[in-house]
């Protein structure tokens, strides 16, 4: 009998619990694993873990591991990336909640491209190294499980990950990449963006991404909402 996309989602989880990440800590390592008490594939993914999602958002990795401690393992309402990506959301007519009161009903998945959590600040360099061990050992099978029609990333780390998973040609160079969208592959459509964090927004203010992010509703119909 085949298995279940539940099934086989909760094999990956148990996979990434039990993986021991190069350089970076497991969110099962840290405190003993107090706060990785959700099955999930990522913290991001207890706020929006559709399985039958449409929507895959991927991001860069889990901010650090001081950001995982002071926040029991789950995100904040007030984080900077969290509060804009409901409004880019709401643009598009879906309605995610927020961390803290999610909605369960919407039609996407959250997760990251580097699994592991950093030591030394949330905005601290990643090495490509981290992203291809993630990529390969759990984005690639989260991406077969859930089958979504579209994937948005955002920054160069996520796209990198889905250049390596498609084998793409495009360049990893945002202002560039942002005038391909969509690339189309394997019956998907791939979104690429500048990351809704400061760091993201000191290069493309939130208005442009409001703008850039206006393209997927071409490529959605009712059953998106």
């Amino acid at each position: 009998m085949k298995e279940n996309k539940q099934d086989r989602y909760l094999k990956l989880v148990k996979k990434r619990k039990e993986f021991d990440f190069e350089e970076l800590k497991n969110p099962n390592q840290i405190n003993d694993g107090e706060y990785d008490t959700y099955d999930v594939i990522n913290p991001w993914s207890i706020w929006q873990g559709n399985l039958d999602a449409k929507i895959l958002l991927i991001g860069q990795d889990w901010g650090d591991a001081k950001y995982y401690i002071d926040n029991k393992g789950k995100d904040k309402d007030s984080n900077p990336t969290n509060k804009n990506l409901i409004e880019l959301f709401k643009n598009l007519n879906i309605d995610i909640g927020t961390p803290s009161n999610p909605n369960k009903t919407s039609p996407v998945f959250f997760t990251n491209a580097i699994l592991g959590i950093k030591d030394n600040g949330m905005s601290s360099a990643v090495k490509d190294a981290w992203i291809y061990e993630s990529t390969d050992e759990f984005l690639k099978p989260l991406i077969e499980i859930i089958e979504p029609e579209i994937i948005i990333t955002l920054g160069v780390s996520a796209f990198k990950a889905i250049k390596s998973i498609y084998k793409l040609k495009e360049k990893s160079v945002l202002k560039e990449l942002i005038h391909t969208n969509p690339i189309k592959v394997d019956n998907k459509k791939i979104f690429n963006f500048y990351h809704c964090g400061g760091l993201g927004l000191a290069n493309r203010s939130l208005p442009l991404q409001k703008q850039d992010w206006s393209i997927i509703s071409n490529y959605m119909d009712d059953k998106y909402e």
